[in-house]
C-alpha cells in the first residue's frame, strides 16, 4: 500500500501560506503536476480530500484526471465557499 499527501507548497510554510494565497486554479495545477511525477500513481490513485483539498482533488478530476482517481472520499469539503478567515 502507497500512501502520500501532496501538498502545493515544498515546505510546510510555504503550503500553509498557498492555502490562504494561492488561487484555486494554480493549486489544482500544482497538484497534478505532482500526481504526474509520482510513478506510484501512474495506474490511477484513490484520493482522499479534506476541507480545501476536496476542492483541489475535485479540479484535478475535472480539468485532468490522468492518471485516473478511481475513487474520491470527500470530509468536510468547503463547497459553499469560506464566511472567515480565522
Amino acid at each position: 500500500v502507497y500512501v502520500t499527501c501532496i501538498p502545493t507548497g515544498n515546505t510546510q510554510s510555504e503550503d500553509t501560506t498557498n492555502g490562504y494565497f494561492l488561487n484555486m486554479d494554480a493549486s489544482v495545477d500544482v497538484f497534478a503536476d505532482k500526481v504526474a511525477k509520482d510513478p506510484h500513481l501512474q495506474k490511477g490513485f484513490h484520493a482522499v480530500g479534506l476541507s480545501q483539498g476536496n476542492n483541489i482533488i475535485r479540479g484535478y478530476i475535472a480539468r485532468y484526471n490522468t492518471p485516473t482517481v478511481h475513487t474520491f472520499l470527500s470530509i468536510n469539503g468547503v463547497n459553499a465557499g469560506e464566511g472567515t478567515v480565522p
